[in-house]
Formats: C-alpha cells, sequence, structure tokens
C-alpha cells in the first residue's frame, strides 16, 4: 500500500511538473517495488526532465544494453536524454528506433520530426507530420517546421504554400519571411525563372519594412533585385545594406560586382578599398585585392560572382 501511495504522488507530482519531487519520489518507490521496465523507463525520463541527465544516461545505457534496445521505452528515455543534451541527430536515431514500436505516440512523432529537421533529414520529418495530420493533431507550432522541410526536400512551392498561411495567420514574422524569400529564391535558381526571384523580393522587402535595420534583409532584397535583373533596385538594396553594417562583405562585394558590370570601375574601386581597410583575413584580403585589380583593369565581369551561394542560410 505505500509503494502504491508513492506511484500516486510521483505521478501527480509529474502532473503539476513537480519533475524533481517525481524523481525522488519514484526512486523511493523502486526501493521497495519490482523493478519494470515500465517503472525504470518513467524514473528515468523524469531525472531527464529535472535535469539530471547523467543519471537519466546512465539508466537508459543500462536499459537499452540489459533488454531489447528496439523496446518503445528505453529507446524513448535515451532519445529524451540525448535530446536534451543538444544531441539532436544521436536523439532522432533512437526517436526512430521507438517509433517502429509505437508508430502513433504523438510526443513521439513531434519529437522525431523536431531532431530529424536538426539531424537532416526531411522526408523522415515530413512523413513525421503527416501521420500526425491525419490524426488531427498537426499544431500550427509545428508547420514552420513542414515549411522547412518541404524546402529542403526539393518541394519548394507546396513550402511556399504552408509559409503563405503562416504569414495570414501569424502575421508578418521575419523569420518566416525570410525564410520564404530564401525559399523562392532558390527556385529561381532552380529553374532560370525571374517570376521567383521577384517573388523572393517581395519576402525580403517585407522583412526590410518590418526591420529597417536588419541588414541580412537589405542584403537578401539585394541579391533578389540583382538576380531578377532590377540592378538600380538592387544597389539601393546592397547599398542600404552597408548603411546598417559598414563591414557587410558581402553586401560590398556583390555591389562591386554590379558595378563592373555597369562599366562604373572607379565606384567598384571605392567600395572596395574601403572593405581592404579593415582587419580581414588573408584569404578574404587575397579574395577583394583580386576584385580590386579587375577592377583597376577595367576589366568589367560579365557574372554575378558567387553570390547565389552566400544568400543561402
Amino acid at each position: 500500500m505505500a509503494e502504491s501511495k508513492l506511484l500516486t504522488a510521483a505521478v501527480g507530482a509529474l502532473r503539476a511538473n513537480g519533475y524533481r519531487r517525481a524523481s525522488i519520489l519514484l526512486e523511493d518507490y523502486r526501493r521497495g517495488s519490482t523493478q519494470s521496465r515500465i517503472i525504470r523507463c518513467l524514473h528515468g525520463w523524469t531525472l531527464a526532465l529535472a535535469g539530471e541527465l547523467e543519471l537519466a544516461r546512465n539508466m537508459a545505457t543500462a536499459l537499452v544494453s540489459g533488454e531489447d534496445p528496439a523496446a518503445p521505452g528505453p529507446a524513448y528515455l535515451m532519445g529524451v536524454v540525448l535530446d536534451g543534451q543538444g544531441r539532436e541527430a544521436d536523439a532522432f536515431a533512437w526517436y526512430q528506433l521507438a517509433l517502429r514500436a509505437a508508430p502513433s505516440d504523438a510526443d513521439l512523432l513531434v519529437r522525431t520530426a523536431r531532431t530529424g529537421s536538426k539531424a537532416g533529414d526531411p522526408r523522415f520529418v515530413l512523413q513525421c507530420l503527416e501521420t500526425l495530420d491525419r490524426r488531427g493533431a498537426l499544431s500550427l507550432e509545428l508547420e514552420p517546421l513542414r515549411a522547412q522541410a518541404l524546402a529542403e526536400a526539393g518541394e519548394g512551392e507546396s513550402a511556399l504554400l504552408v509559409y503563405d498561411l503562416l504569414l495570414g495567420q501569424l502575421g508578418e514574422n521575419p523569420d518566416f519571411l525570410e525564410e520564404a524569400g530564401l525559399c523562392a529564391f532558390g527556385l529561381g535558381n532552380e529553374r532560370d525563372d525571374p517570376d521567383f526571384f521577384s517573388l523572393a523580393a517581395d519576402y525580403f522587402s517585407r522583412a526590410v519594412e518590418f526591420n529597417p535595420q536588419d541588414s541580412r534583409a537589405s542584403y537578401n532584397l539585394g541579391c533578389a533585385l540583382d538576380w531578377g535583373g532590377d540592378a538600380s533596385g538592387a544597389e539601393m538594396a546592397y547599398m542600404r545594406a552597408l548603411e546598417v553594417k559598414p563591414d557587410y562583405l558581402f553586401a560590398a562585394e556583390n555591389l562591386a560586382e554590379l558595378f563592373l558590370r555597369e562599366g562604373r570601375e572607379q565606384e567598384a574601386r571605392s567600395v572596395l578599398e574601403e572593405q581592404l581597410r579593415q582587419p580581414l583575413p588573408d584569404t578574404v584580403r587575397s579574395r577583394l585585392s583580386a576584385r580590386l585589380k579587375r577592377a583597376s583593369n577595367e576589366e568589367a565581369s560579365a557574372s554575378r560572382g558567387n553570390g547565389a551561394e552566400r544568400l543561402q542560410p
């Protein structure tokens, strides 16, 4: 009877988010009861929630080495511990193992999707989210995860639909605007379609409007306009990025390249010389010096350099 009261008290503490008290009660309960796997897993999970990650890890290690590691309890516990330690890719592998035995567990699906995103497995993330969606358990807060996974899986247009849904329901969120802009920019590069560069410019322009001091948003806007053929608009955006952050090297390089393409070598040299006055790593200084030499030789570039790669997060 005493053990039953301890277990009831531990469950009550868990429901009240009293994880440390629950872990103490469960430890007392285990001293006087049969050591079932479920109770050991519950105790380990409670320790992890209480921040006792090393103790939880030791318990999880003992569980997965002493029993079937594919059993959902031990695998889930090991995932929770590794997740708490910031080792998302390792946690993802254990959550996947636990999912084999409990494929419909909502909490496990959410944890697997979140860590799968960090581990770079967008297809598996989408599988988890689709399972949640079929069960009516996909909350709005998980939609950004779906948008990111769709973009990473090469389904950019579907990702943009989700971003538009989020922006419509949650307002002008600068993170969503940037991610949507990068997604549209990637589609423009992939398909050589100026309409997507225009769409990217719209997202980035809204991000700049939301926060005019965001130099990254201004730089991204410059890239979208540049690749879309709007040299005048790109020049203004690059210059705005440099006003906010005078040492914004990528913005300076793209602006110099734009000037060179237009035959404005003196202005290109001025931009590059300003950056060379800063303390720079040797490799960067060498690259800028090469650009400056080309500008001095009046060899206007016909390309945009490698700014497309720099635009990516």
